[in-house]
């Protein structure tokens, strides 16, 4: 038996940094890295080229030296662009800068570009209808007046219908023009214009349906059997037009012949407005009996005037409705007369019963 004393047993565990202070013993001294470098020589810091610092006070600093190989490339890009001699130096001069002057200047240079374009536009020639926006106004033009849909032909509503087709197909109109009321006024006038012209011109195919010219321009009126039949009178209406003689165009035609007739052509349209607000009154909104009341007018024309034209013609080549172009405008009008008895009934819901009350006992022509 041994005489040395026993050690007491004991876990690696016990102790977790044995190993450290071990490992501490036998390793070397720790030297300072190789690239460190004193604080006093902080100041002794290569900048790259045209990097800013912050002094103290405030100041920026930099260096102005920038990459040769920068300097070059720019220089053959500037030529490949075209720059003038004195462009060329100012780019020089700018890659000497730091980086706070040449965001400065590229600041002054984005706002004398927005002054140059400023003068640029401003300087523009005002805008003027073109020939073809003037043609496709007077050629919707003619189809409104003779839309069998328009309520209105004095006023701002047939107006209203022509400056809504223009702004929905937007013929030749420029970008954004609703943002220039200047120019969206010019249109207005000529679509005005074109409307008074065509309603002139009806006004004397009217006259000369009824009438022969004797001297010094005067009118003499014709007895109802030479007067012009209501087929030949619907023929100079669209000539030279997109539109086509259709039974609902030979009815407004007869209105208008009728009023005309009856007031030998004072105040036409105002008359002809009221009368056709009277039938629509008559009708109460009724599709049916309005349709009834003009082919009464329209019967009753050809009456007086003769059944058939110069050439024999009593209708049958007519069409029974409208064509596909005049149909288009005819539904445009249509749902702009809808929207717009719709957003007024609220004013009107407190006199229905006085309005149903004036009409109930109208009656219309069977």
């Amino acid at each position: 038996m041994s005489s040395r004393a026993s050690s007491v047993p004991c876990d690696d565990n016990d102790d977790d940094f044995g190993d450290v202070f071990t490992a501490m013993d036998s390793s070397s001294p720790v030297h300072a890295p190789k690239h460190a470098r004193d604080e006093d020589a902080e100041d002794e810091i290569d900048l790259p080229p045209n990097v800013e610092t912050v002094t103290a006070n405030g100041n920026t600093v930099g260096s102005g030296a920038p990459n040769p190989n920068v300097v070059q490339a720019m220089k053959r890009l500037a030529a490949r662009k075209k720059l003038r001699t004195e462009q060329q130096d100012e780019l020089k001069s700018f890659l000497q800068d730091t980086v706070t002057v040449r965001e400065c200047k590229l600041f002054i240079a984005v706002m004398a570009n927005h002054n140059a374009i400023d003068k640029i536009v401003v300087s523009q020639p005002s805008f003027k209808v073109s020939d073809e926006l003037e043609k496709n106004i007077n050629i919707y033009a003619v189809a409104i007046l003779l839309s069998s849909k328009i309520s209105s032909y004095k006023g701002n509503t047939a107006t209203k219908h022509l400056m809504d087709i223009i702004k929905k197909y937007h013929f030749d109109l420029p970008p954004n023009i609703k943002c220039f009321p200047a120019a969206m006024g010019r249109v207005k006038a000529c679509a005005q214009k074109a409307l008074t012209q065509k309603r002139s011109k009806f006004k004397k195919l009217l006259a000369a349906s009824v009438h022969e010219t004797v001297r010094k321009g005067k009118l003499r009126r014709l007895p109802d059997n030479k007067c012009q039949h209501i087929f030949d009178l619907a023929r100079s209406f669209v000539e030279g037009t997109e539109c086509t003689i259709s039974i609902p165009l030979c009815c407004r035609i007869a209105v208008m012949r009728k009023v005309y007739v009856k007031n030998m052509g004072s105040n036409l349209w105002d008359r002809l407005d009221a009368s056709l607000a009277s039938i629509h009154d008559k009708a109460a909104g009724n599709p049916k009996q309005l349709v009834k009341a003009f082919k009464f007018i329209l019967e009753s024309d050809q009456k007086t005037y003769g059944q058939a034209d110069a050439e024999g013609n009593d209708g049958q080549d007519v069409l029974e409705d409208v064509d596909t172009f005049q149909e288009g405008v005819d539904n445009f009008i249509r749902a702009a007369t809808m929207s717009a008895a719709s957003s007024a009934q609220p004013d009107e819901e407190s006199s229905e019963g006085t309005a149903g009350a004036a009409t109930s006992g109208a009656t219309l022509p069977s």
